[in-house]
Formats: structure tokens, sequence, C-alpha cells
């Protein structure tokens, strides 16, 4: 079984016409993994491995199994094949920011969401360039999530980074309490402009 194991919730606004579906933290929409590790209700996990392989029963699976030199299987019944792996892994390394091809502007845009040096990132992007097989690739995602894991939970982290490399649309959380969507606003790293004067 994938998913998060429990039913999503439909929303609709009467207003506007529109429906989304409400997924539960740590997952993204049409995910069918956990993107981080985190309970049901947006706090930690107890018992979870230390490090990156805290990310283990999430999408980040396929990368860290790269990183120890696990192929998954060319054919197989289940879920963990090949060709799932690679899309995992090309997956991993965009919301990491550390795939090639990222500009490196959105590369910093991605490193102010998750919070880590950016300096990081733009290391395993050239660690990549030079050398792009699996288990580099594998590497690279696994140097950012040992960041990650020491800043749990990081669903909203990663979530705002596949936003910024346009993997998803902007996270919402939903506010039970006051019964709607809010966007988490991340703060900009850096020195602010000067108050305008008028």
């Amino acid at each position: 079984m994938t998913g998060p194991g429990y039913p999503l919730r439909v929303m609709g606004c009467v207003v506007h016409g529109h429906y989304f579906t409400l997924y539960p933290p740590g997952y993204a929409p049409w995910q069918r993994s956990a993107v981080s590790p985190v309970a049901s209700d947006g706090g930690r996990v107890q018992g979870l491995s230390a490090g990156a392989d805290g990310f283990s029963e999430t999408l980040f699976d396929a990368a860290l199994d790269a990183s120890a030199g696990v192929a998954w299987p060319r054919e197989c019944p289940g879920d963990k094949r090949w060709s799932t792996q690679g899309r995992r892994l090309e997956l991993a390394q965009r919301l990491c920011g550390v795939a090639p091809g990222l500009a490196d502007p959105v590369r910093d845009l991605v490193a102010e969401a998750l919070r880590v040096d950016g300096l990081l990132l733009r290391e395993q992007a050239e660690a990549l360039r030079q050398d792009g097989g699996y288990r580099q690739r594998g590497a690279a995602v696994r140097a950012v999530l040992e960041v990650l894991s020491r800043q749990q939970p990081s669903d909203e982290r990663l979530l705002h980074a596949g936003f910024v490399v346009g993997v998803w649309g902007l996270p919402r959380r939903w506010d039970p309490v006051a019964g709607v969507l809010r966007t988490r606003l991340f703060p900009g790293g850096g020195t602010r402009a000067p108050p305008l004067s008028g």
C-alpha cells in the first residue's frame, strides 16, 4: 500500500467554484510516499533512525539506497524498481537543490527554504556535474538530508522547496481553529532593504 494510509479530504470554495485536496502533514500532492517523516499531527515521529536514515520511509528512500550502492531491480512486481528509483532520485535532487540543471538563483532559494548553507548545495551540484552516477546522486541528496535531519520536522521546508523548483503549488496548512488554509511565510535571508522614507 502507498499513500498516507488514511482518507484525504477534498475541500471546495463555494464563492470561486474551486476544489482542492488536503494532504496530511509530510505529504505533497500526487506523491505516493511522504516527503518528510512527520507524525499525523505534524510533530516529530518517535523512534526514527538518526541522521539521513530517518528519511528511509519517505520518497527519499531511493536516494538513500543509491548512496549505499543499492540499485533497485530492473524488473520486480513491487514499487521498488530501477525506473522508479531513477524518477525519485531526480525529484529528490530537485527538492534538495542539488540537481545540476538548477539555476544558481533557484538553488539559492531552495537553500533559503530548507535553511541549509547554499555552499553545500552548490558543492553537491558540482560533484554531480563531474560524476552523475546513481551512487553520487544519492550521496548528494544524503548530504542535504543529514543537515535537515537535525532540524526536524522538515516537511514544511521540503514542501516549500518543491514549490520553489516548480514541482507543485504553494504549500498551505489547514488551520482547524480558524477553519482556513494558511500559507507559511518563509523569511528572506540576507540584509533587508531600508524602509522607504516619504
